[in-house]
């Protein structure tokens, strides 16, 4: 297996004027985003974290806890709304938002099936069965991977990550939209405004 770096660099956007307190303060650990404070979003959260497997959860992985950020592999990044891998110079965040550069242990990050995660939401958006919402909570947890993991094995498409040929068989072979879920605060010695 090839070495990987140090250090990795995700994104992570945040309104701008809230950006000046994080470049000072850093991002904590524990504090919520305001899409996460949103109620669906909680709801969500709260049962996917009933089903968090114990391995994954003494990792520090907590959805209602965690910092999310935007993947960025082979100098692209993969946007949350659909996927698409774009060059991190060319990628803008919406408007009103600031872009952060992270530079992150790849061993405090995993990442996330956002489209595994929308399943979710909208069967409980319409009322689905505990037992459906519970499968499609144990499947989203399958698709969670340790960040070296999808740096080693996955590589950017036009759309998403596939799976490297020389990749263990029991990996996921695609990723549509995804996040990566962080499991420390980030000192402001490492966050940088782009």
């Amino acid at each position: 297996m090839s070495s990987l770096p140090a250090l990795t660099i995700v994104y992570h956007v945040l309104k701008k004027d809230h950006a000046p307190s994080v470049l000072q303060k850093g991002l904590l650990y524990g504090e919520q985003g305001e899409a996460s404070r949103e109620p669906h979003a909680i709801k969500v959260n709260e049962l996917l974290n009933e089903y968090v497997p114990p391995e994954l959860k003494v990792k520090g992985i907590d959805r209602q806890r965690c910092l999310y950020a935007y993947l960025c592999l082979d100098g692209r990044i993969l946007d949350l709304t659909n996927g698409q891998a774009t060059p991190a110079a060319d990628w803008r965040p919406p408007k009103g938002s600031a872009k952060l550069q992270l530079s992150i242990s790849p061993g405090i990050a995993y990442l996330a099936d956002l489209d595994a995660f929308d399943r979710i939401a909208a069967r409980v958006a319409k009322g689905a069965s505990r037992k459906v919402v519970v499968q499609l909570a144990r499947a989203y947890w399958r698709r969670v991977l340790p960040l070296p993991v999808v740096l080693r094995y996955y590589a950017t498409t036009g759309r998403g990550l596939t799976l490297k040929p020389d990749a263990p068989p029991n990996l996921p072979p695609r990723f549509g939209r995804v996040e990566i879920l962080l499991t420390k605060s980030i000192p402001p010695s490492a966050i940088t405004a782009k």
